[in-house]
């Protein structure tokens, strides 16, 4: 019993840190959306919501969204891969609401990281107090905090790391068919995201099974290895399957995106904190994105991960190898020092530092992924284990219990404090208001048209359609093409102020352009105005064309069509 009360105990503290890091979001789980403005907040409320309208309202794979890019629909095999971590949060959010589910699910998540690494911390090293900070230091790391202000939900869900890592030390020890079963969930669990299955459970199980080579002669150990991989890849393979199959969703759109140099971790992040502190110039150059390239490690974990490896270093050996290469790795194809990109003068013209990633890239399962920087979960996660067997260490050298209680206090708080990105948690807006269930009124079976287009207008529509639940026109997730959304563009030009003449026919009667809106059944128009390329003149000429707003506030403005399809006349367009 007294064990389970301490365990309850360092949960707790996990959460009340998780509380402390989200808020104010607490206090309106129904009004905002943990993450800033900008960020896949929107997309991940919205997943959440289809997922359980494919579970327990339509018949269909979540892949194929007839919902989206009406009347032509969307086919993403990239969302299956994101199905089994959000899988409860999803059933959540059909008891409650969407959004509330989302929150409550990015309020916990660190919470069960933080506990997952704590149990494995106190397998590795035997000291639970040591054990608490290893499960602080990972599941509240500077890169888990900068994907949670994204509203990166499945990217943050990251318990199957330490969970993965417990068992298959487990079954590498005294293999049995229930170890076998725990670490291929686990490693499923692991794979919560396209990048951790190349990023962290390939990596790590090289790193194990070299560790533990000697017992990779016993037939047993390696029969049961086998049968857990076989296992992780029959439950994974209806998840990816479709993605693997799918020529244009991983090659085209992947590559297209790009950008793995800006996405990479520069050489002295790794020592520089996050942008709200006195050193926040040279930061801003370091940190070149707001969510993935926070490499900041922490002079509490950095100081007593070097202690570790230097009173334990063959011990750990394995652990410090799979940190360094996790930090290389993390750094991308070039070198990059604050904010620059040095370069090797040869022959007069100068060259970047070309580092292993741009050898690695070359691999298709690294080549689909953009993201170097998400490397950066593996060294935290490393890194989280080397400072917990420093202050094991460290620990076992003072006797008094008094100062050792005192001391991995005084550790938590300094390692959570420094580590901080933001505080308060930046919120995007979510309001349940009366704007949003208008739409299903007087409309209920037509299309609705966002305008104009944007990357926030595609957010707000997301998110609206989880209210209004009706087709729209447009509409993508998770590395969607806008380019594919042909029709919406067509009908934001229809719907602008008359331009110049020119020698393309435009329809100049209000007749004519209803004509077009009925054929793509449109029942509904919004006017986002917090759109990048918002122009109060389309504002005004949407007010010219269909009368006052049936609905508006500072967030958009809505428009009811009329359904008098039967008195237009016939268009060829």
């Amino acid at each position: 019993m007294g064990i389970r009360l301490r365990t309850l105990r360092f949960i707790g503290l996990y959460l009340l840190a998780a509380l402390c890091v989200s808020w104010p979001a607490l206090t309106r789980l129904n009004t905002v959306l943990i993450g800033r403005m900008g960020g896949d907040n929107y997309e991940h409320v919205w997943y959440l919501w289809w997922l359980a309208q494919t579970l327990f309202e339509r018949i269909g794979s979540p892949a194929t969204i007839p919902l989206l890019n009406h009347p032509v629909g969307v086919y993403s095999p990239l969302n299956l891969t994101h199905t089994p971590v959000l899988f409860l949060p999803a059933i959540l959010g059909h008891l409650t609401t969407p959004a509330t589910a989302y929150n409550l699910a990015m309020l916990l998540v660190p919470v069960l990281n933080a506990s997952g690494m704590y149990w494995l911390a106190l397998e590795l090293t035997a000291s639970r107090r040591a054990a608490v900070l290893g499960g602080l230091l990972f599941g509240f790391s500077p890169h888990m905090l900068g994907h949670q202000q994204a509203g990166h939900l499945s990217l943050i869900t990251v318990v199957g790391f330490p969970l993965f890592t417990l068992f298959l030390l487990r079954l590498i020890r005294r293999p049995t068919w229930q170890r076998t079963a725990a670490t291929s969930l686990s490693a499923f669990l692991a794979a919560a995201h396209p990048s951790h299955l190349a990023y962290f459970v390939l990596p790590t199980t090289l790193i194990l099974l070299v560790a533990a080579r000697s017992r990779l002669r016993n037939p047993k150990v390696c029969a049961s290895i086998l049968a857990a991989a076989l296992l992780t890849i029959t439950m994974l393979a209806p998840f990816y399957i479709p993605l693997l199959t799918s020529h244009e969703a991983i090659t085209t759109r992947s590559l297209e995106l790009g950008d793995s140099v800006g996405k990479s971790m520069d050489l002295a992040s790794f020592i520089t904190p996050a942008s709200n502190n006195p050193l926040q110039p040279f930061a801003a150059r370091v940190v070149t994105t707001a969510d993935e390239t926070h490499g900041y490690l922490g002079l509490v974990a950095l100081g007593l991960a070097v202690f570790g490896v230097v009173t334990r270093h063959r011990a750990i050996a394995h652990w410090t190898a799979l940190a360094g290469g996790a930090l290389l790795l993390s750094m991308g194809p070039v070198l990059k020092l604050a904010g620059n990109l040095p370069g090797l003068l040869i022959d007069g013209i100068a060259h970047p530092v070309q580092l292993p990633y741009s050898l690695l890239a070359q691999l298709p399962l690294f080549a689909w992924s953009r993201t170097p920087a998400r490397f950066g979960a593996t060294l935290h996660f490393a890194l989280a284990i080397l400072a917990t067997y420093g202050l094991a260490a460290l620990l076992a050298r003072l006797h008094h219990q008094g100062r050792a209680a005192l001391l991995v206090s005084a550790l938590c708080i300094t390692a959570f404090a420094e580590r901080l990105i933001s505080w308060p948690m930046p919120t995007a807006p979510a309001s349940s208001t009366t704007t949003f269930r208008t739409i299903t009124t007087p409309n209920s079976r037509r299309a609705v048209l966002n305008l104009p287009p944007s990357f926030t207008s595609n957010n707000l529509a997301l998110y609206a359609q989880t209210l209004h639940e009706q087709p729209i026109l447009g509409g993508h997730i998770f590395r969607g093409n806008s380019e594919t959304e042909h029709s919406l563009y067509f009908l934001d030009s229809l719907l602008r102020p008359p331009t110049d003449p020119d020698i393309i026919p435009q329809p100049d009667r209000a007749t004519a352009r209803a004509a077009i809106l009925a054929a793509y059944d449109v029942g509904t128009v919004v006017n986002q105005h917090w759109a990048e390329s918002y122009d109060p003149a389309q504002r005004d000429f949407l007010i010219s064309e269909f009368g006052t707003p049936a609905a508006t506030n500072e967030i958009n403005s809505i428009f009811f069509l009329e359904d008098y399809t039967e008195l237009l006349p016939d268009l060829t367009f």
